[in-house]
């Protein structure tokens, strides 16, 4: 029998109350509230049975560990008393029990009642991909009627204004995807259409009084009284400055004068009055230093810059909220109320036709089966209990819930009307950590906690919360740096949470064995972010810096780090299949890492939540599927033939190809094959791809997939392939989505295509498939989300550097939970744009609750850690950053903890007071190669042992060798040839004869180096201005290609531009820094950029396009061979546009050079080339060649 708490039993013992169990990390909440269903079952005096019983759970397949565990408990039981009826009776039902996720319990009810909502009974659940085609298929038909019934109005139709404001150029994608966000917003609440009017009613606002009673007026009062608060508290700090024996009393009648113009603002109570007062906030000076002071200059500029920091604040504040009237404001609401109106009005008519045509096709989706569900236990109209939920009532004797602070307000009012509470009891227990709350992107809502939780807390009748504080899973290091960080993060202004002693996490398991010295403390590791450096040093970016740290310490750690056994309870050295790394949003970064730990030889896996649709055996079978369903799409046709099922050479593709120039592949193969009828290859193909598109229509979906498969060999040569097992699993994993298609209302391979095609255009992301064994020894890489609820014995917490995602508190249109909408308000024919008040309000509360939200993934994180924490980042200019962030060694301001930027300011920050406790590591790009330097120094040597053993060869033996390796072959002259080359190669090449017999004007990376075998930074080699150079042009490049010409209409705009790639990660912030934006701004101001923005506009230009192209040696190279074989040219034109009369091509160079001349030479071949694939591909001439030299500042013709 386990040994519980006091506040353990607690949870399992108390009856007829509502509970709520504040679960920290690690308190062992499951275990209690199984153990509290097993004692309810099998109670001797009062037992409840266990259908009679709901329990909801989070996940599947929480619900199915949950019921095994009370199984093994009924039957333990039963083996003691093997007689017992009532136990035989409890073994039966708990297969059938509510034991269940939400979702499915919703299912139950209205299986079991959809005659009283007039449902068919076959209805069936529709999967994501089903359900986001029928969405695209109804907001595509509920467009159209908008557009005919606004035709029929004409042009004053609202609907055309509505359109005009918030459309983008000729799309009105953007509508539709306000239309698809506030529709989702709503689904979330108990009845949305009285939401979506709740919405529409924030606006009605027509005087003052009305304004200082709404929601978002109350909650921009409250933040800014807490601003001014915040500028008392400091402003008091520096006066006692002013005070020390040596410090600045001339500041003091300045700073108790601001700390009256706070104080006074502050005693306004009345909303209004006091966001007067506040508008009307000037400061005065703080007074001026004299000639005579003999004081500590250094206290009196810390004084001086605090001040100014103070009045900045304020002022940046005031200007951002304090630029209208109150009646200002009131008129912007009334401008902005008849958009948000036709808003929700265009929502609620998609959600009618989204209904009607889901019961059209008898299916639903998890939204769907919530509110009918809902609609069932209560009347819509009175909002009381139906008679169906009243028997509910009668029968459920307790519903209990997990993972409570995940619920939302529509799954609260279900299970709240299946309990007893209508008929005045108390039978509901909830248990949760609203730490952990991180799903608000799953509509979420830990409010629903907290409120409860105060209330219980305050002893409401029937009512008690109790908290599970000791932590069951961590060692004291891993608990005492968590509270250290939350009791100075975590507090009700921010998240609505208060990290106090009632929350903080306090020591439960005494079972770890004792170490050593510091073994488990928590480390801080930041690599020290400097381009140089780090070009010297041979590392490309800040993701494979930070990921050769972790290696390096996981290096280290190897036989010297140790964790405790899980079988015999002794410490042993770590394994790696003890290590975590976790990451925030592993996308890409997750398989970067993968690859440069395995390049340190440890070996590590992700399961990887997107990259399944771009795998190359899924693309070949979803290729060869397109052009069974329609063979005149020639890209795809064209990868079929190369791929490994046909075969065809890129010349033999090309020979076909130009057979028939203007037709499509397909006729251009029907005719190589009439002109070659003794080629068997073309004719096997075609005849096969015949026999496919006869076979389709007849076969399933699924089994036409195996038989192509089978046909073509292709599972057995993927199976065969490097990854073999897990390529064969995704194209398994393929054929089951086919299976799933085939349950879904379409029918067709077109539309099984399209099915496909939407999965991938609406982001319902699929990873790969994953053969990763329990047993395998690597480095796991997960999400953090992905971690909750799972523990480790080492966990890496990276990428802690990265910024705050903030795109949600971007955009038109802005959503909040209790403000409801924000839009920007739009002048159609003035063609101006205002942000009102209110939007910025609610980008303020988002905000907010961005910050509370990562607040609580942080908590997730450092709490999977069992016995070793250990936190990495890349920073730039690290030294001066921690300096400065570690300067408050008090308690953190509200300020501080909301305007961070991301976990590591917190971080550091946080535990700034205690930074002896923490050490701080930081380490710098030559550091981490150490060990690379080492490697090659181990093989030197090898090479030189090599070099010893090679001389005491017997001379046979070199005689064989020698007659080996004298052999000649006969195809010398080709040899010389690749059968692919990039235009890099080419053109490095071409320069190469160009400046053979000038070295003068020979460019840099052409002179020959010899090569070292140790880092430039350990032999004190030159700092390399080519190497930034590159990076320079690289920069250039990206942001060129991710501008967008059509809207450029000012160096305003470029900026724009710039800062929404930085934010969208197109260009990363390195590389910003890099570049040289007069410039840029000169170029798009040329004539020829200006053309450029007019072909934009006509969609006619094009960039950093890709070609591969089949050229002779003699055309490629210019030398004699009659070599008619061809090799492959491969490369990317920067950019190019189509004129009437053809092609203009231009290519952007930051090659630093003196004359216009050498780029000329440096470069024509190159662009003859890109020229030559323009003209082959696109079938136009290239009527001008330009080089544009932004270090030169000028056009070169060619």
């Amino acid at each position: 029998m386990p040994q519980w708490t006091t506040d353990q039993q607690k949870v399992i013992d108390i009856r007829e109350q509502n509970m709520l169990v504040s679960a920290a990390a690690g308190s062992g909440k499951t275990a209690v509230l199984v153990e509290r269903i097993i004692q309810r079952v099998l109670d001797e005096e009062h037992p409840i049975e266990i259908d009679r019983i709901v329990v909801v759970t989070f996940t599947k397949a929480a619900a199915a560990e949950m019921r095994e565990r009370i199984l093994a408990a009924i039957q333990d039981k039963l083996a003691e008393q093997p007689d017992n009826a009532y136990l035989m009776r409890q073994a039966t039902l708990v297969h059938n029990a509510q034991i269940t996720t939400i979702d499915s319990f919703c299912n139950y009810i209205v299986r079991n009642h959809f005659h009283e909502i007039d449902l068919e009974p076959d209805y069936r659940i529709g999967d994501e991909g089903e359900m986001k085609l029928i969405r695209k298929t109804v907001m595509d038909a509920m467009m159209q009627k908008q557009y005919e019934d606004a035709e029929s109005v004409g042009e004053d139709a609202f609907f055309y204004t509505f359109l005009n404001a918030y459309a983008k150029g000729n799309s009105d994608q953007a509508v539709t995807d306000m239309i698809l966000r506030l529709y989702d917003k709503a689904q979330s609440y108990p009845w949305p259409a009285e939401w979506l009017q709740s919405v529409a009613d924030a606006y009605v606002v027509s005087s003052v009084e009305e304004l200082k009673n709404s929601v978002w007026f109350r909650f921009l009062i409250g933040r800014l009284r807490e601003e001014l608060e915040e500028a008392v508290a400091k402003s008091k700090q520096l006066l006692q400055w002013c005070m020390m024996p040596e410090g600045p009393s001339f500041y003091a009648a300045g700073l108790e004068q601001d700390i009256v113009l706070y104080e006074d603002i502050l005693a306004f109570s009345e909303p209004t009055r006091f966001y007067e007062a506040f508008c009307s906030l000037k400061y005065g000076a703080i007074g001026r230093k004299p000639r005579n002071f003999d004081g500590d200059e250094a206290w009196m500029n810390r004084v001086k810059d605090g001040r100014d920091s103070i009045k900045k604040k304020m002022d940046k504040t005031k200007n951002a909220y304090g630029a209208y009237t109150l009646e200002e404001i009131v008129t912007q609401m009334e401008q902005v109320r008849p958009f948000v109106e036709e808003l929700v009005r265009l929502t609620l008519c998609f959600t009618t036709m989204f209904a009607e045509n889901k019961r059209s096709r008898n299916v639903l989706d998890f939204n769907d089966v919530e509110h009918f569900a809902l609609s069932i236990l209560k009347d819509e109209k009175t909002k009381q209990a139906t008679a169906t939920a009243r028997e509910f009532q009668d029968y459920f004797q307790e519903i209990m819930i997990d993972e409570y602070q995940d619920s939302n307000y529509i799954q609260e009012e279900i299970l709240s009307s299946v309990s007893k509470e209508e008929q005045g009891a108390h039978n509901m227990f909830m248990v949760g950590d609203v730490k952990q709350s991180i799903y608000s992107f799953r509509q979420a809502c830990p409010e629903i906690f907290m409120d409860k939780y105060e209330r219980f807390h305050g002893k409401e009748e029937g009512s008690i919360a109790i908290d599970l504080h000791q932590n069951f899973r961590s060692r004291e290091e891993v608990l005492s740096f968590t509270n250290d960080v939350f009791y100075q993060l975590m507090h009700k202004d921010i998240g609505n949470v208060e990290y106090d002693d009632l929350a903080a996490l306090y020591p439960g398991a005494s079972y770890y064995p004792k170490a050593d010295n510091d073994t488990f403390q928590t480390e801080i590791l930041i690599a020290s972010r400097n381009q140089e450096e780090m070009e010297e040093a041979g590392i490309e970016d800040n993701i494979s810096f930070e990921t050769k740290m972790i290696a390096d310490k996981i290096h280290r750690m190897q036989g010297h780090q140790l964790v405790t056994d899980k079988k015999t309870g002794e410490l042993r050295p770590m394994r790696y299949r003890d290590v975590v790394i976790l990451l925030r949003s592993p996308g890409a970064m997750a398989e970067d890492m993968i690859a440069v730990l395995e390049e340190n030889g440890i070996p590590a896996f992700t399961e990887n939540k997107t990259g399944y649709y771009d795998a190359m055996e899924v693309q070949t079978v979803l290729n060869l599927l397109r052009i069974i369903d329609n063979p005149r799409q020639d890209i795809p046709f064209a990868a079929v033939l190369h791929s490994a099922m046909f075969a065809f050479s890129s010349d033999e593709i090309a020979k076909i190809r130009m057979t028939e120039k203007k037709s499509c592949l397909l006729e251009a193969m029907e005719a190589y094959r009439d002109a070659h009828p003794m080629e068997q290859k073309v004719g096997d193909f075609l005849e096969f791809l015949a026999e496919m598109r006869a076979l389709v229509a007849d076969t399933p979906i699924h089994a036409f997939m195996e038989m192509l498969l089978q046909k073509t060999g292709y599972l057995t040569y993927v199976t065969a392939m490097p990854r073999g097992e897990s390529r064969r699993a995704n194209l398994e994993k393929l054929i089951d989505q086919a299976v799933m298609y085939e349950n879904t209302s379409y029918k067709g391979l077109f539309q099984f295509i399209n099915y496909i095609g939407q999965l991938q255009k609406y982001e319902v992301n699929e990873g790969e498939a994953q053969l990763i064994s329990d047993h395998d020894d690597a480095v796991a890489i997960m999400s953090i989300h992905k971690s909750k609820g799972l523990e480790f014995p080492i966990v890496f917490v990276s990428g802690m550097g990265k910024q705050f995602n903030t795109q949600d508190q971007k955009g038109q249109m802005l959503l909040h939970k209790d403000m409801g909408v924000g839009l920007d308000l739009v002048d159609y024919d003035a063609q101006t744009k205002t942000v009102p008040l209110y939007k910025q309000v609610v980008v303020r509360a988002l905000h907010s609750d961005a910050c509370g939200e990562e607040m609580r993934v942080l908590y997730v994180a450092l709490t999977r850690a069992k016995e070793k924490l250990i936190l990495t980042a890349t920073l730039n200019k690290a030294e001066e950053t921690l300096e400065k962030w570690q300067e408050n060694r008090g308690v953190l301001t509200f300020s501080e903890r909301e305007e961070a930027q991301g976990y590591l300011e917190w971080i550091i920050r946080a535990t700034a007071a205690k930074r002896e406790l923490y050490p701080i590591t930081v380490v710098k790009a030559e550091e981490v190669i150490l060990e690379e330097v080492a490697g090659l120094i181990e093989k030197q040597q090898k090479k030189e042992a090599l070099s010893l053993l090679a001389g005491q060869a017997k001379a046979s033996w070199v005689e064989a060798l020698d007659a080996q390796m004298q052999y000649v072959y006969p195809y010398e002259q080709n040899g010389a040839y690749k059968n692919k080359y990039s235009v890099s190669e080419i053109k490095h090449r071409q320069m190469e004869k160009a400046f053979a017999d000038d070295f003068s004007e020979r460019p840099d990376f052409l002179q020959e180096k010899a090569e070292p075998i140790v880092p430039s930074f350990i032999s004190k080699t030159e700092k390399d201005e080519v190497s930034r150079g590159a990076l320079r042009g690289t920069a250039m490049h990206r942001f060129l290609e991710c501008f967008d010409f059509s809207n450029y209409d000012s160096e305003k705009n470029m900026y724009e531009q710039l800062e929404a790639m930085c934010q969208s990660g197109r260009l990363r912030e390195e590389q910003r820094e890099l570049l040289q934006m007069d410039r840029i701004h000169r170029f798009l101001e040329s004539k020829l950029a200006k053309r450029m923005k007019t072909a934009a506009r006509k969609n006619q230009l094009y960039v950093e396009k890709p070609f591969v192209m089949s050229v002779t040696p003699k055309e490629l190279f210019l030398e004699e061979n009659d070599s008619e074989d061809t090799v492959l040219v491969q490369g990317i034109v920067d950019v190019f546009f189509v004129e009437e009369d053809g092609i203009v091509l231009l290519d952007y160079k930051t090659d630093r050079v003196k004359e216009a001349e050498e780029l000329t030479k440096r470069y024509q071949a190159q662009l003859q080339l890109y020229a030559k694939a323009l003209q082959r591909t696109m079938d136009l001439p290239v009527k001008e060649i330009w080089i544009y030299s932004f270090y030169l500042e000028k056009m070169i013709a060619l």
